[in-house]
């Protein structure tokens, strides 16, 4: 009988510890299991973040290189005149210590250089560090855009054995006939050497940021690599990757030893401390999401967003019949503001513009800044063409108040070009080019007003 109850009792211990054993493995295995799925998470999320904010600052070298590229004083002294002391102050120094534009050319029609820069000095030798095949992919990309203005591309090449961020426009102005084909160039580049990586590094938290080789295999780091225009690898970018697993194990250490005594409060933190990790996450991938679809400086959706809303209103319009109105607004002598007060000051009157724009119409309206200095403005299931003009008409007088620039008051003008759907097309390509003819019917009719598509010439 003791026998008996002896050998229950081991059954019992036995069949306790065994159980206790599998449940600790058990879960000491969903622990480690968890502590690789949150790094792997993390580690996508943040290979889809880093591609992300190369494409954005390719964007951003885009519009800077547009922005130079049809700037009056960069063709008439830069490439016309040659005046050293103007390319010194304006677009040598200047854009090296401001952008981190480390590499300027402007290229003629044969396609050599005219002006060589590095890192803001005269240096025409380094026009022949550049990936001359990539280079001329860029350059006749560039080339074959026929819009006014000229849309400028870009792509990463291999300058001086470093790979660098680098935009190609057309030399073009509004005030001078375009130059005959094949037109010249101007190309801007940002080397991404170790001093800006290492910015990035501390912008972006990107530990240990550089560039390898792509036969330098590490799998201990993250990575994305990194092509040329003509998809041929250059390399890596590679960083230490965040381990947010790590830290969560590191912290539990202490209650894992208790979770061997108390395994349902164990459970309860490591439930808590999942939920806590994919919150994280999730709030970097909705800011990761809002940042590729709203413009950085003023907050307004982006072009990316307003061609898929664009769209969605059209599907909307043919679904339930109703009208709705584009206004496509570009600001009037911009260019001006840039040259008389500087780049900060027109930074300041986008953003001015677009808290404007945003008092004037309704909550079930829409904005986008989609270029320098342009936006588009959705009006929704509009009751009549007369409702359409005086939103206009509110929307152009409270864009053109005057905007005080160091007790200077500036005043703006707009030209806004004006379709409706579905009255003119229910195609979005066929409306943002009837949008832009009516605009640009403002601009040769005077500028600072509005106008309506119209068929009738």
């Amino acid at each position: 009988m003791i026998q008996q109850s002896k050998s229950s009792n081991k059954k019992i211990v036995l069949s306790l510890i065994t159980l206790l054993i599998t449940t600790v493995v058990s879960i000491i295995g969903i622990i480690f299991y968890s502590v690789n799925k949150a790094n792997e998470i993390a580690h996508i999320s943040k290979q889809n973040y880093v591609e992300a904010t190369i494409q954005e600052k390719l964007k951003h070298h885009e519009a800077l290189t547009k922005d130079y590229a049809y700037w009056e004083d960069t063709i008439k002294y830069a490439y016309l005149s040659q005046d050293m002391t103007w390319i010194k102050n304006n677009i040598g120094e200047y854009l090296t210590d401001t952008f981190k534009i480390t590499d300027l050319f402007i290229i003629n029609s044969q396609n050599n250089p005219v002006l060589a820069l590095k890192d803001g000095q005269v240096e025409k030798s380094n026009f022949l560090s550049i990936n001359n095949e990539a280079l001329t992919s860029l350059v006749e990309k560039a080339r074959q855009s026929y819009s006014k203005p000229p849309v400028p591309v870009s792509g990463i090449l291999m300058i001086n054995n470093m790979p660098a961020l680098v935009a190609v426009s057309i030399l073009t102005s509004e005030y001078r006939k375009p130059f005959p084909s094949p037109r010249p160039l101007l190309v801007m580049a940002i080397r991404l050497d170790p001093n800006y990586l290492q910015v990035m590094s501390k912008q972006y938290r990107l530990k240990d940021l550089s560039f390898i080789n792509s036969n330098q295999d590490n799998s201990t780091v993250s990575s994305v690599t990194i092509k040329n225009s003509l998809k041929q690898t250059l390399g890596k970018l590679s960083w230490q990757p965040e381990r947010p697993g790590n830290l969560v194990l590191t912290e539990i250490q202490l209650p894992l030893l208790i979770l061997i005594v108390i395994i349902t409060i164990i459970s309860m933190m490591i439930i808590k401390i999942s939920r806590a990790t994919t919150h994280e996450l999730e709030k970097a991938y909705d800011a990761l999401t809002f940042n590729a679809y709203h413009d950085a400086l003023t907050g307004l959706s982006n072009r990316n967003f307003f061609s898929e809303l664009l769209e969605k209103i059209i599907s909307i319009v043919k679904r339930e019949n109703i009208t709705c109105a584009m206004l496509y607004i570009d600001l009037d002598n911009f260019k001006d503001i840039n040259d008389d007060f500087g780049h900060n000051a027109g930074d300041l009157l986008l953003v001015t513009i677009a808290e404007r724009i945003k008092a004037s119409i309704r909550e079930s309206d829409y904005a986008a800044r989609i270029g320098g200095d342009e936006f588009i403005i959705i009006l929704y299931h509009v009751s009549s063409h007369e409702d359409i003009r005086t939103t206009t008409q509110k929307i152009l007088t409270n864009i053109t108040q005057p905007v005080n620039f160091l007790g200077d008051e500036v005043q703006i003008g707009a030209s806004i070009g004006v379709t409706i759907i579905p009255d003119d097309g229910t195609e979005s390509g066929m409306l943002m080019s009837k949008a832009d003819i009516a605009l640009y019917e403002c601009k040769e009719q005077g500028k600072n007003m509005f106008r309506f598509y119209s068929e009738e010439k």
